[in-house]
């Protein structure tokens, strides 16, 4: 498996556990993060994927966890990892979408614009035009991870650039970490989750 954006290691930690037998690499272009990662025994090569010495070598599966908004060139990175794919392997990516439901909501305050470190903001359409470029076709999808944060995050932005008087955004923000807010806040989130319209969409592609 190959963890592109590996951070410090905590993605390669975790599947060095649940599957000892897998051959696990990360590849990160920060040069302290890649040496927190390496610090813990996990194999990170320091560099970025275009860069990367990996040209001979196939992979089974290939992550992209929150990475390719990030990326000045996505298509160019997709393809090359599409090239690193082996025969009946897949690319796992978990992405923003800016035509979720909590940006729909937010606007301006979602949480997933991120300016300036994200270089994309990407909606179904758009996801998919990228990965078809690619030689990629989505297999499944599924909101996983994240669901209750992104929705609450991005309220707490819009209240505290819309709501002026100090004491009454105090009390809003933080009536978004109470847990009576948290069940109200259950049944849109279930709902979300289901029609696949929350904020990151993880997505398992393979090769067309």
């Amino acid at each position: 498996m190959l963890d592109v954006g590996a951070g410090a290691g905590a993605f390669l930690r975790a599947m060095r556990v649940a599957l000892p037998e897998w051959s696990v690499t990360g590849v990160e272009p920060n040069a302290r993060a890649a040496a927190a990662a390496r610090r813990t025994g996990a194999h990170v090569i320091q560099a970025t994927i275009e860069t990367a010495p990996l040209d001979g070598t196939v992979w089974d599966a290939i992550t992209l966890w929150n990475v390719l908004e990030h990326l000045p060139d996505p298509l160019a990175v997709l393809r090359r990892l599409r090239q690193l794919l082996r025969p009946g392997g897949f690319i796992y990516m978990t992405v923003p979408l800016c035509d979720s439901w909590d940006a729909r909501l937010c606007g301006a305050y979602w949480c997933g614009w991120e300016l300036p470190r994200h270089f994309y903001a990407f909606d179904r359409a758009s996801l998919g035009q990228l990965l078809n470029a690619a030689g990629l076709i989505s297999s499944r999808s599924a909101c996983l991870v994240g669901i209750e944060y992104h929705f609450t995050e991005s309220l707490r932005l819009l209240i505290n650039a819309t709501v002026r008087q100090f004491t009454v955004r105090r009390l809003g923000i933080a009536l978004t970490f109470s847990r009576p807010f948290r069940l109200l806040i259950r049944p849109y989130l279930w709902m979300a989750a289901r029609m696949q319209r929350c904020t990151a969409l993880t997505i398992a592609a393979r090769a067309a």
